[in-house]
């Protein structure tokens, strides 16, 4: 019987500690939006008149929805940890809907932390080719010495329409300098399968660079990009 006492006892004091936690852990929209307002945004870059040519579908759904037509437009996020936070699916849904406030965007977000392309290739089967998406947005470590990015990518055109934004990779603290042969063989799945390259690689050094702040700004761990980083 005491022993039962000691263990309610236990999770009752536990219980209060995690709602403690919770209690200081929340960031409203109104403090995320005061965060947004003080990030320098990123200088206008060479060519960028030109981005967005390989997802052309996906922006037209958005740029021509109006009061009286409602395009609606199904982005898929995939990948692993850096495009799986909560921060980075609400960013990305925040600016789109501020741009495009009459498009009926759904996002979804099933990135799998941990999971580098050559696992992904497995999972996709499952997660990406039945929910046939608009547009997938990805980002992932890996899959390069074995062909499994290659061959998600040809499975991806053979089994949807879906347009893709692929991201490169960030700077994170665990390196000084952008891994070119990644960036190089990125850039060929990018050009073989007629995805939107979204240069990260380039435009988070160029970021650190003209306004001042040092790696761990954007980051909260080693990896990870924090709220400011998924802006």
């Amino acid at each position: 019987m005491e022993t039962i006492k000691n263990s309610q006892s236990k999770n009752i004091l536990y219980m209060l500690c995690f709602c403690a936690l919770i209690g200081i852990q929340p960031i409203t929209g109104q403090e995320n939006n005061k965060l947004r307002e003080t990030y320098p945004e990123p200088a206008l870059v060479e060519n960028e008149a030109f981005f967005g040519a390989r997802v052309v579908r996906a922006a037209t759904l958005l740029a021509t929805s109006n009061r009286d037509v409602r395009n609606s437009l199904n982005i898929l996020i995939y990948g692993q940890s850096i495009v799986q936070s909560r921060a980075f699916t609400e960013e990305l849904e925040i600016q789109l809907k501020a741009k495009f406030p009459y498009a009926d965007i759904n996002i979804v977000n099933k990135s799998i932390g941990g999971f580098g392309g050559e696992r992904l290739i497995r999972t996709a089967m499952h997660d990406v080719y039945p929910f046939y998406p608009d547009l997938i947005v990805f980002h992932v470590y890996g899959g390069e010495r074995h062909g499994e990015l290659d061959q998600l990518f040809a499975n991806v055109r053979r089994y949807t329409t879906a347009e893709v934004l692929l991201m490169n990779h960030h700077l994170d603290n665990d390196r000084e300098t952008i891994n070119k042969s990644s960036f190089s063989y990125l850039r060929y799945i990018a050009n073989k399968y007629n995805l939107e390259l979204v240069d990260i690689s380039t435009e988070w050094v160029r970021y650190l660079s003209d306004t001042g702040y040092k790696k761990m700004d954007l980051l909260r761990d080693h990896v990870h990009p924090n709220r400011h980083g998924a802006w």
